[in-house]
């Protein structure tokens, strides 16, 4: 039978929930970019549960998992987002932390619920793949040794660490090797390696590929040409390319809206057969909560009104290309709001701008990570509505580690923000915007370019089984993101190429490998940087207990694995 939500369920979702959001974050601050944590809040719930001794059910697996996800698209939301905001002098009005976590809350629970008024229309009706959610649903179905899977997430994740911490103590993160006369920065980052081979081939391709197309043709282009740039004295070369990539991110996103109808998601939120009070009863929560950041009461409607429109794209975008922009989805609210604050003659100061964009992430980022939850659902057999609450409840335990991260932001990360170990690249771009550093003809020229093409792929693949060809979404993330994070990204999508096509029975292991890296370097970072926050001194102390106690767990799991191997006497 479905699993009720029972204490060990929700506190695994808890724990794991909070893990994914701290470490997530770090990530998203240090690749400016976060691979669906599906797969790893899988084995990790699934480990966990396991250790209360009792036989663990593929339902309760699946509800933990769901819950465990969220932490980690909240974390992106904060990450893309708000770093800038704190950034030099104060500015007035600035929300206070726990204002911005309420406003994360109300625009969680608002993003799981409309999410879910469009689950029939999107996995019933056009049936789209949510691929990282059927990967983890088909992991479940299938079924698999929690036991040996959590201690190949533990063995990865130990030695990865072990691996980070002699990196950061020789200061080896980033080589510059120069190619074509431009330099250009490798990191060593296997964090990296691993988001690219969750991503896979196709989509590391035309990441790198748009790191290609900004760094040896756009940028020299408008250096060879300035008239391209609106105001080059106030734009730079490599700002205007920036811009180019986020408008071929939202170009193709409303591409995907339009090809195949996708309005309906829009009237399916209004279906009189689903009860309209909560999400209702949300959006004016959320409103009154925009005012206390300094918008006034219509502008706050208008938001809400824009997040009821953006959650079913997220979704629909999430579902069809594995892809959920949320940051862009962000802007473009905080975009419209500042243009009818224009043509009313009234400022909208930068705080407000980041709290519009901030709480549309929110709501975007968990709609979009709740439809991969809901097809891993639909694959195993567990009802939605565990999934539904479970994700309510997990959004509610991160109110507190919301403002914990933005003291972070504003201290012990400040120093190292947008810099080669911090780069931040999408919380960057969104502070460029809002601090007037933007080429309107450059973002709205390569959105409608994004418009026509992506069109036109649908136009042409539609009635086949092949999607388009060109994928404009990461390509638009390589153009604004650049090299470093791109080629590392495309190295781990030839790695899983590699594997799928010499390899395959590796894949399944290669995917946890991959998850355990991602947690293992995040979660020595992170906590490198914790402790500079609370005022340790000097790292080095840190650095060897950690060390060991990273070999210890390694050692023992690597003892108990080769005693699970050795037959008994009996």
């Amino acid at each position: 039978m479905p699993a009720k939500l029972s204490f060990r369920v929700a506190a695994t979702a808890a724990v794991v929930s909070l893990f994914l959001f701290f470490t997530s974050a770090y990530i998203s601050l240090r690749l400016g970019a976060l691979p669906w944590p599906i797969i790893f809040s899988i084995v990790v719930s699934a480990g966990l549960l396991r250790l209360t001794g009792r036989n663990v059910s593929r339902h309760e697996v699946n509800v933990a998992q769901a819950g465990g996800s969220i932490g980690g698209l909240v974390a992106a939301a904060v990450a893309f987002v708000l770093p800038g905001l704190y950034l030099g002098a104060p500015f007035p009005q600035t929300p206070s932390p726990w204002l911005l976590a309420a406003l994360a809350a109300v625009a969680g629970w608002l993003g799981v619920l409309l999410a879910d008024r469009v689950r029939p229309l999107y996995l019933e009706d056009q049936a789209l793949p949510y691929p990282a959610g059927r990967a983890g649903g088909e992991l479940i179905r299938e079924g698999f040794s929690q036991s040996r899977l959590f201690a190949v997430v533990v063995i990865a994740g130990a030695a990865t660490g072990l691996f980070a911490l002699a990196r950061d103590a020789l200061d080896i993160f980033i080589l510059p090797i120069t190619i074509a006369g431009t330099v250009l920065p490798f990191l060593i980052a296997p964090m990296g390696v691993g988001a690219g081979y969750l991503l896979g081939l196709k989509t590391g391709l035309n990441w790198f590929a748009g790191s290609v197309l900004g760094i040896f043709l756009l940028a020299p282009l408008a250096r060879s040409f300035p008239a391209l740039l609106a105001d080059p004295s106030s734009v730079p070369v490599e700002l205007w390319v920036q811009n180019i990539g986020m408008g071929l991110v939202l170009g193709s996103g409303l591409a995907h809206l339009l090809a195949f109808g996708r309005l309906k998601g829009l009237m399916r939120l209004f279906d009189r057969n689903l009860a309209l009070r909560w999400p209702l009863l949300l959006s004016l929560a959320g409103a009154l909560l925009l005012t206390l950041t300094g918008l006034n009461f219509l502008a706050s409607l208008m938001v809400l009104a824009l997040v009821w429109v953006l959650v079913p794209v997220a979704s629909q975008l999430t579902g069809s290309t594995n892809l959920d922009p949320l940051e862009q989805f962000g802007l473009l609210a905080a975009f419209t709001v500042a243009a009818l604050y224009g043509l009313a003659q009234l400022p909208l100061p930068v705080p407000q701008r980041y709290a519009i964009a901030f709480f549309v992430a929110v709501a975007t980022a968990v709609a979009g990570d709740i439809g991969h939850d809901f097809k891993s659902a639909q694959i195993v057999g567990t009802p939605a509505a565990d999934i539904v609450r479970i994700d309510l409840l997990a959004v509610a335990v991160l109110i507190p580690a919301i403002p914990m991260m933005i003291n972070l932001l504003q201290g012990t990360f400040a120093h190292d923000l947008f810099t080669s170990t911090l780069p931040a690249p999408q919380a960057k771009m969104v502070y460029n915007t809002f601090a007037g550093l933007f080429d309107y003809r450059a973002f709205f020229g390569s959105m409608a370019l994004a418009l026509v093409l992506d069109g036109t792929q649908h136009r042409w693949a539609s009635g086949r089984n092949s999607g388009p060809k060109i994928l404009l979404i990461p390509i638009g993330i390589g153009v604004f993101l650049g090299w470093a994070l791109s080629f590392t990204i495309f190295l781990g999508g030839l790695i899983y190429a590699w594997v799928k096509r010499g390899r395959p029975d590796w894949l399944r292991p290669g995917i946890v490998i991959a998850a355990g890296v991602m947690g293992g370097e995040s979660l020595v970072g992170f906590g490198t940087a914790l402790l500079v926050s609370v005022g340790a001194e000097s790292l080095d102390p840190f650095r060897t207990a950690a060390a060991a106690l990273l070999i210890t767990v390694l050692l023992i799991t690597l003892l108990k694995q080769i005693k699970a191997r050795v037959p008994s006497d009996r």
